[in-house]
């Protein structure tokens, strides 16, 4: 017998097969809740549900919910959260996972995995994941004010977070093609790509590379060097030496400033792009030799089939004290 209480849709006729559901008394909640344990597997596709209870999974147990509208709360008159812990894993894809209550949390902890595809999280006040946890969030919308990564990985591909503040503290991250508001990083190391925000503060173990990123206020460091190449940005500080390449500060002439921090030393490269071609102007392979204002050889290459030849050449070297 599958008894369901805190599941309300009067048109909707649920169907659950090759699944167990456990709803308990537990020691997160007096309500009832939806709580898989011991390795269990539940599916929801296709629904729209309102749940008044909380989400738990755990011990190895693994909830997918696809393609549905998952609601919790019926009038926001009291806060669900959704919990994963002990190795439980949660994938939501193509769905909606909306709180009512503006204090509601998702958890994520132990060794539990969270997975959101091609979804919206909306209306909960924090998303937190710590311990040896994993997060992978691709192509998604999340409209919650602060999220707190302390776990072991933290993989973000597509996907935006309009308001709000993600901080990070991980071993390993990955951001590419982000869009955000207020971003912290404290990571050991970190693949930073084509990124939008308003404030970025990032400091890594390794080398901190950022490409391809639109950027207003920025801060970078690294024990190794801050890399960044092809972007451009409001306000921009190395608090450690790095390089930067083709990148453009929008308030100030030739590029804008770059500002370092005491003791930091940062080289500014541009791009030199050289077309060879014939007198028919038909492009042709050659040999390149640059040479700077006093002579001296900076930079040998060859152009291609195509009489194309592209490559960085230091321009500026920027310090605490001067350019």
């Amino acid at each position: 017998m599958l008894k369901m209480r805190g599941l309300i849709k009067p048109t909707t006729t649920v169907i659950l097969l090759f699944a167990t559901l456990y709803l308990i008394h537990s020691a997160y909640s007096a309500e009832v809740e939806l709580f898989l344990d011991d390795e269990k597997e539940m599916t929801i596709s296709g629904r729209s549900l309102i749940l008044t209870s909380d989400i738990v999974v755990k011990n190895k147990s693994s909830l997918i919910i696809a393609n549905s509208n998952i609601q919790l709360s019926v009038r926001g008159e009291r806060g669900y959260n959704l919990i994963a812990l002990d190795s439980g894993k949660v994938l939501l894809s193509s769905s909606t996972l909306q709180s009512l209550f503006n204090a509601s949390t998702i958890e994520i902890s132990g060794a539990a995995n969270m997975t959101i595809l091609n979804s919206t999280i909306t209306g909960f006040n924090i998303l937190t994941s710590r311990e040896n946890s994993t997060i992978h969030i691709h192509n998604s919308k999340l409209f919650i004010p602060y999220i707190n990564c302390s776990c072991r990985a933290l993989t973000l591909t597509g996907g935006t977070m309009p308001k709000g503040e993600l901080k990070i503290n991980n071993p390993t991250v990955s951001l590419e093609r982000f869009k955000g508001d207020r971003i912290h990083l404290d990571v050991g190391n970190a693949t930073l790509k084509n990124i939008q925000a308003k404030h970025l503060a990032a400091m890594s173990v390794g080398t901190l590379q950022l490409n391809s990123s639109r950027i207003g206020n920025c801060t970078l460091q690294s024990n190794v060097k801050v890399v960044i190449a092809d972007s451009t940005f409001d306000w921009l500080k190395f608090l450690s030496s790095g390089d930067a390449v083709n990148v453009t500060v929008s308030k100030g002439r030739a590029g804008g400033p770059i500002y370092a921090d005491t003791n930091v030393t940062v080289q500014r490269y541009w791009y030199l792009r050289v077309n060879v071609t014939d007198l028919a102007g038909t492009g042709m392979p050659a040999k390149i030799v640059v040479e700077d204002y006093f002579g001296k050889i900076v930079a040998t290459g060859e152009a291609d089939a195509r009489g194309l030849y592209v490559k960085p050449i230091l321009a500026e070297v920027v310090n605490g004290s001067k350019t």
